[in-house]
């Protein structure tokens, strides 16, 4: 939108039927622009873009993806009536994955007309390869899926022993614990919480902006190195006072019934991968909280554990289907042990699908040639 608008003819190539398409179909996932800044001074401001970049053409507000899609496609139906020399052509067949000469060819078709239509540059924006969220015959909603997570975090204080396994340790995962345990809490309102707490003590503060500090330090590295975590440092250097404030908001806005229910997370590595700062605090005051508020609960995070197996309990026969899978028992065999979960999520991240249009450049070795 941004070349079109600087007077280059543009043409957007689209296999979904509609743009933002992901998004607008999910309306179970909150998003922020700046929450995962943080500790960023301007983590809390929910609008996108910053003033300074107020000339990026989508302008939205923090809310549930769906609506932040509709705040998109508003500016989008305005930004057509231009009369810009733009086109989206939706439904495309997708790129063949080949050469970048062949990719050229594929590429120089106007797909409106069927006429040659030489680009100067092309830019390959196709997201990430298909997600990891099944185990054998099982399989989970994926992350952009409308799941009904939410609405089971608010049920199950009023369900008798329910169990719930989150596998994979990576953002989505720490993001479905915290959706798990505190519903429609986000993590702004989360943090700020903890920060309130910390207003009242010089120390908490001051460990606060340590632990600031060395997030910071490690944002060009931020894979924890050698099992040290400055997120749970700080948790553990906060005295009991201090603590129990915290965990008292905790207890007024939790959904989740830890004295009744089991929300378990486990991940094959043994410490978080690289996650966002934000997500990592949130989780390991989580953490804390249910090991002295809820000391028989099970540890809520666990690593160096894997699944192994997942089979359904009674007729509930696992077909690849998560809407099927949803509601139903199921066995799971970790470390040696079975053990049977209400509800399973699974976030293994990203397949390595080989993709050999990453390599190309999009830049011509020669011009074309042009009638005369």
């Amino acid at each position: 939108m941004t070349a079109a608008e600087l007077g280059i003819p543009v043409r957007l190539r689209e296999t979904a039927a509609r743009p933002f398409a992901v998004q607008a179909n999910c309306p179970s996932r909150w998003l922020h622009p700046h929450q995962y800044d943080w500790p960023l001074a301007w983590y809390s401001d929910p609008e996108f873009p910053r003033p300074e970049e107020d000339y990026l053409p989508l302008h939205w507000r923090a809310d549930y993806s769906a609506s932040v899609a509709a705040q998109w496609q508003t500016q989008y139906d305005d930004f057509l009536q231009r009369g810009y020399d733009f086109q989206a052509w939706y439904n495309s067949p997708p790129l063949p994955e080949t050469s970048p000469e062949q990719l050229e060819a594929a590429c120089d078709r106007d797909l409106a007309t069927g006429n040659r239509f030489y680009f100067g540059a092309y830019l390959l924006c196709r997201g990430f390869p298909s997600e990891k969220v099944s185990i054998g015959k099982y399989s989970g909603f994926k992350f952009w899926a409308n799941d009904p997570f939410t609405n089971f975090a608010s049920l199950a204080k009023y369900c008798v022993r329910k169990k719930v396994l989150i596998s994979g340790a990576g953002d989505g995962g720490l993001q479905d614990l915290l959706r798990f345990a505190f519903a429609r809490t986000h993590p702004i309102e989360l943090v700020g919480n903890v920060i309130k707490v910390l207003n009242r003590t010089q120390n908490g503060l001051e460990a606060l902006a340590t632990c600031c500090s060395e997030i910071i330090e490690s944002v060009l590295a931020p894979r924890i190195v050698g099992g040290s975590d400055p997120c749970r440092t700080f948790v553990e250097s906060l005295n009991e006072g201090v603590l129990s404030d915290v965990f008292d908001q905790f207890e007024e806005i939790v959904t989740f019934d830890f004295g009744s229910n089991r929300l378990q997370l486990i991940c094959a590595s043994i410490q978080f991968p690289s996650n966002f700062a934000l997500n990592r605090l949130l989780v390991r005051f989580l953490e804390k909280f249910v090991s002295v508020r809820y000391p028989q609960h099970p540890p809520l995070v666990s690593f160096g554990v894997s699944i192994k197996r997942v089979r359904g309990v009674l007729k509930h026969m696992c077909a690849n289907r998560a809407n099927d899978c949803y509601g139903q028992l199921h066995r799971c065999e970790i470390g040696g042990k079975t053990t049977t979960f209400d509800l399973l999520v699974v976030r293994h991240g990203f397949g390595r699908e080989k993709r050999k249009l990453e390599k190309a450049t999009g830049r011509r070795t020669k011009p074309p040639k042009r009638a005369s």
